[in-house]
C-alpha cells in the first residue's frame, strides 16, 4: 500500500516552463511560500526549452514606427477577431517591460552595437518586433528562469511530480491538489491557498507533434474535470513545416516563420510553386494557419511527395550559409542524417494549443483561487496565434498570475473530505488495473492516431462524430489497461494517470470542433468551408456540471478596443 503524505504552502504552481517559473518567482517576491512542481526536471523538460526563436514586443528598436497598439491590432486581426481584447491589450502593452525584466534576470537578448535590442520580422506582424537569443531563445530563457527559481529559498521544487486531481473546499474554492511523484514512489496531497496551472499545451494528444513529450494538457483536463470553464478548444495551431521524412525526425520543425521572408519557397510534387495560387501577393510569407491549410490541401488532393509532404526549397535564399549558421539548431541534426537542406520534404505538425482554461486579466479562472498562465490558458489568441506571442504570453501572464495569487489573503481552505476520498480512491483504482487490457502507452498511441485522423487540419461532422465514439471506446479500454506493479518509478502508472487526463480533455476539443459550423483560422471544416461572421464572432465556452455532464455556451466577442471593418474578410486570401 502506498500511503498518502501531505504538505502545505501559500501558492502552488504546477508546471516549470516560462509561465510557471515566472509565476513562482513573482509569488515568492511577494512574500509567498511557494511549491513549484514539474512532471520532469526543472530546467531540462518542457516546451519552453525547445522554443527556438522570438518573443514579440513592440519596443521600436527594429522599426521606430512600431507601437504596442500596432502589435495589438496585428494580434486581433491574426486571431480572426476572436481574441479576448482585454487580454490582448495587456499582452501587447506589457510585453516591452517584460523584455527589460527578463534582461534584469540575466536573459542575454541579442543586441545591436549601440545596446538596443535586435528585432526580427515575423509573419502577421507589421513591424520587426521579435527579440531573441541566437535562435535558442527558449532554451536560454528556461535556464535563466531555472537559476532565478533556485536563488529563491521560499520556492520549493518537486521534480517528477504528476498532479492528477484538483481539490476544492466545501464552498467550491480551490484548496489543493493530489499528485504522484514517480521517482520516489510518493502519493502526495498539497494544500494551498491558491493554485496556478502553468502546464502548457496539449499537442501530445496528436500523432505528429513538435512539443515536449509532457505536453498532454494536464492542467486543462484537471480544470475541466473540476468544473472550470475552458474556451476556444477547437483551435489548435498546426505548424506548416515539419519533417515528414526520415521517420526518426518526423514532426521536427524545419524552418521558423521568420525565414519565409528570407526567400524559402514551397513546391508540390509536380514542381508548382503552389502559393502563387493561394496568395499571389504574399506567397509563403502568410500567417501559419493559412500556410498549413495550403500545404495540407496540396497533399490531400494528390499533389504531395512520396512520403506525404511538399518540398521546401532554400535555393532562392540569399547567403544560405549565413542563414544555416544563424539557425544552426534547426539544421544540424538533418545534416547529420545526410539530408540535403537545400530541398527538404515537409508537412504540417502540431505546434500550439490556442484554447485552454478561461482566465481573467490577472489569471484567475472561474474557480475561486485557481489561476492559469501561459499555454494552459485560453482566450488570448482566438482562432490563430501570431509567432512570438507565446513567450510574451508566458511572461506577461505568468507574472500577473503569480502576483495576484500571492496577494490573495485568507486562511488555508479546508479540503472537502468527499473530494479527497474520491481522488485517493481513484488513484488506488488505477494502481489496481491489472488488465487484461493493453498497456496505457499503447492506448495513448491509438488516441493520437484517432485525433490526427478526425480532428486535424480539415474536419467534418461525420469524422468528428466518429471521434466522439472512439473516445468512449478508448475510455473503456483505459479502465482495463494493464498497470504493471513496480516498487518505485511505476512508468505504466504514470502513463495511466496521464492517459486518463488526455481522454478527459479530448472530449471538449472534439465537441467544440463539432459545434463551430464554419471555417475560421486554424479550425477548418470541409462541410462548412466559409467563415460566418453573423453567427460565429463568438467564443465557445465549455465546462462540466456537478453531475459530470458536458455543457457549453456561445459568448459573443466583446470588441472593447477595435471592431472588425465591414470589409475585413481576409480579402487577400484566395481559395483556388
Amino acid at each position: 500500500m502506498i500511503d498518502l503524505e501531505e504538505r502545505r504552502c501559500d501558492v502552488l504552481v504546477v508546471g516549470t516552463g516560462a509561465a510557471g517559473c515566472l509565476a513562482a518567482i513573482e509569488a515568492a517576491d511577494n512574500d509567498a511560500e511557494v511549491v513549484l512542481t514539474s512532471k520532469g526536471a526543472l530546467g531540462r523538460t518542457g516546451t519552453t526549452n525547445i522554443a527556438t526563436v522570438e518573443m514579440a514586443a513592440a519596443i521600436g528598436h527594429g522599426d521606430e514606427e512600431d507601437s504596442p497598439w500596432s502589435h495589438f491590432t496585428d494580434t486581433v486581426i491574426g486571431s480572426r477577431y476572436l481574441a479576448n481584447q482585454e487580454l490582448a491589450h495587456i499582452l501587447c502593452f506589457d510585453s516591452p517591460s517584460m523584455v527589460y525584466y527578463l534582461d534584469s534576470l540575466g536573459m542575454p537578448w541579442d543586441k545591436l552595437p549601440d545596446g538596443r535590442y535586435w528585432q526580427r520580422p515575423m509573419p502577421g506582424m507589421s513591424y520587426r518586433r521579435g527579440v531573441c537569443y541566437d535562435a535558442k531563445t527558449g532554451k536560454m530563457l528556461q535556464g535563466v528562469l531555472a537559476h532565478a527559481v533556485q536563488q529563491r529559498p521560499t520556492i520549493h521544487v518537486l521534480n517528477d511530480f504528476l498532479v492528477f486531481r484538483l481539490l476544492k473546499s466545501t464552498d467550491g474554492q480551490i484548496a489543493g491538489v493530489v499528485g504522484w511523484q514517480s521517482a520516489v514512489g510518493r502519493l502526495l496531497l498539497i494544500r494551498a491557498r491558491t493554485v496556478i496551472l502553468a502546464t502548457g499545451g496539449a499537442g501530445r494528444l496528436y500523432k505528429i507533434c513538435g512539443m515536449d513529450t509532457g505536453a498532454t494538457g494536464d492542467g486543462m483536463a484537471m480544470a475541466y474535470f473540476a468544473g472550470a470553464e475552458l474556451q476556444d478548444m477547437e483551435f489548435h495551431q498546426i505548424f506548416p513545416t515539419g519533417f515528414v521524412w526520415p521517420e526518426c525526425i518526423k514532426g521536427m520543425g524545419v524552418a521558423s516563420s521568420v525565414l519565409w521572408s528570407k526567400g524559402l519557397r514551397l513546391y508540390n510534387a509536380l514542381g508548382d510553386r503552389f502559393m502563387e495560387r493561394y496568395d499571389p501577393a504574399r506567397l509563403e510569407n502568410v500567417p501559419r494557419d493559412q500556410l498549413t491549410w495550403a500545404i495540407h490541401s496540396e497533399i490531400r488532393e494528390g499533389r504531395g511527395t512520396e512520403h506525404g509532404g511538399v518540398w521546401l526549397d532554400t535555393h532562392a535564399v540569399e547567403n544560405w550559409q549565413a542563414v544555416k549558421t544563424e539557425f544552426a539548431k534547426a539544421y544540424a541534426r538533418p545534416q547529420s542524417l545526410g539530408i540535403d537542406t537545400r530541398r527538404m520534404e515537409v508537412g504540417p505538425y502540431y505546434h500550439y494549443t490556442m484554447g485552454g482554461i478561461r482566465f481573467s486579466v490577472d489569471g484567475e479562472t472561474t474557480i475561486l483561487g485557481l489561476f492559469a498562465a501561459g499555454e494552459a490558458g485560453g482566450g488570448l489568441h482566438g482562432a490563430n496565434r501570431l509567432g512570438g506571442n507565446a513567450l510574451s504570453e508566458c511572461a506577461v501572464f505568468g507574472v500577473r498570475a503569480g502576483r495576484a495569487a500571492a496577494r490573495r489573503k485568507g486562511t488555508l481552505p479546508d479540503i472537502d473530505p468527499a473530494e479527497k476520498s474520491e481522488a485517493v480512491e481513484y488513484f488506488y483504482r488505477v494502481l489496481d488495473r491489472k488488465g487484461p487490457g493493453r498497456l496505457p502507452r499503447d492506448i495513448r498511441t491509438d488516441l493520437a492516431e484517432m485525433m490526427n485522423k478526425y480532428v486535424w487540419v480539415l474536419r467534418a461532422a461525420d469524422g468528428l462524430s466518429r471521434a466522439l465514439e472512439s473516445l468512449g471506446e478508448l475510455r473503456s479500454e483505459a479502465n482495463v489497461a494493464t498497470v504493471t506493479p513496480e516498487p518505485r518509478h511505476h512508468p505504466s502508472l504514470f502513463d495511466a494517470l496521464e492517459l486518463d487526463l488526455m481522454l478527459v480533455l479530448a472530449e471538449p476539443i472534439v465537441r467544440s470542433a463539432l459545434l463551430r459550423t464554419e471555417s475560421r483560422g486554424s479550425h477548418q471544416r470541409e462541410d462548412f468551408p466559409q467563415a460566418d461572421d453573423e453567427k460565429w464572432l463568438c467564443n465557445i465556452v465549455v465546462w462540466r456540471n456537478a453531475h459530470g455532464d458536458a455543457q457549453h455556451r456561445l459568448d459573443p466577442v466583446r470588441f472593447t478596443h477595435c471592431t472588425p471593418p465591414a470589409l475585413e474578410k481576409s480579402s487577400a486570401w484566395v481559395t483556388p
